[in-house]
């Protein structure tokens, strides 16, 4: 760990404060006000920990339609893109890849829609009946 991986509000350089800002994406390192300097660095994301669909459960008659969409994340909880592939255990979905999809319910019961991008997939219960 270098200095300024330091706690917030300290670092190893005398007159130099970490300040967090724009939350886990951003950081400043600012020198006293008599060196003028300030250093901002930005953080990519991490890979995909998490896909988060909506809505995560959803009740619907036989012959209705509904869009799901699907959201990625890193382990922090910043935002990845994704294009994932989506599943359905009954029922119809359409378009098979992409951020959203539209499900279709043609039998009663319970259904399961997963969305997929590698290893990582979320998913969402519908009740139909």
């Amino acid at each position: 760990m270098s200095d300024l991986d330091a706690v917030p509000g300290k670092c190893g350089i005398p007159g130099n404060v970490l300040q967090h800002e724009g939350g886990a994406e951003s950081f400043a390192v600012r020198g006293a006000e008599r060196f003028g300097v300030e250093q901002v660095e930005t953080v990519t994301a991490a890979g995909l920990a998490t896909i988060t669909v909506t809505p995560p459960t959803l009740t619907l008659r036989r012959g209705q339609t509904y869009q799901f969409r699907a959201a990625g994340a890193d382990a922090y909880g910043n935002p990845v893109a994704i294009w994932p592939h989506w599943s359905a255990t009954r029922g119809r979905l359409s378009p098979l890849d992409g951020a959203t999809t539209t499900y279709k319910a043609d039998k009663n019961g319970v259904a399961t829609i997963t969305a997929s991008s590698g290893a990582v997939a979320g998913s969402a219960q519908v009740f139909v009946g």
